[in-house]
């Protein structure tokens, strides 16, 4: 089986892109409860379920990209036997699960995830297949070069994304 990222919250948007916001419309949109506050939402992660990685995986990187872009959080150190996050994950740096994982958001108030902040915009979520057993980012307190680091590291064997949009009229 194919490595892949999918969220019982919603659907993955193939052709959903800032340019091709039309390409995104429900069921692609995130819930309610997956985006911030500041847009009428509860900012709790979703529930994230993915397939092995390839031969050779140790462990799991996760983040939460805006297109437009910023990163909004990433969660390393998934051990590579874990296939799934739980919805509502710990706030704290270091989350009671995955056990020994760590995580880093935007946020002044706590390290835990961070959702949609905008309404209309196409985010994804990115995992990303290590050749490692632990990750320790260059700069941890910085999600967006976590993500630079990744993008341009060796030790990444293989990447998948689950892409949406926050819905474009807001969360009532």
């Amino acid at each position: 089986m194919a490595f892949g990222l999918t969220s019982p919250a919603f659907m993955h948007g193939e052709q959903c892109t800032q340019q091709n916001k039309q390409g995104c419309m429900p069921p692609h949109y995130f819930p309610q409860a997956n985006v911030m506050t500041s847009i009428g939402g509860d900012n709790m992660s979703p529930e994230l379920n993915w397939t092995a990685g390839p031969a050779g995986t140790m462990s799991y990187v996760m983040c939460l990209h805006d297109l437009s872009p910023n990163t909004h959080w990433c969660l390393w150190n998934i051990p590579a036997a874990t296939r799934q996050l739980a919805a509502n994950l710990g706030r704290q740096k270091m989350p009671p699960a995955p056990a020994g994982s760590s995580q880093d958001s935007f946020s002044e108030q706590d390290d835990g995830y961070m959702g949609p902040g905008v309404a209309g915009n196409v985010y994804e979520f990115r995992l990303y297949a290590l050749s490692t057993a632990t990750y320790t980012p260059s700069n941890a307190d910085d999600r967006s070069m976590v993500l630079q680091d990744l993008e341009a590291d060796d030790i990444v064997l293989e990447k998948v994304v689950l892409r949406g949009r926050s819905d474009p009229d807001g969360y009532d």
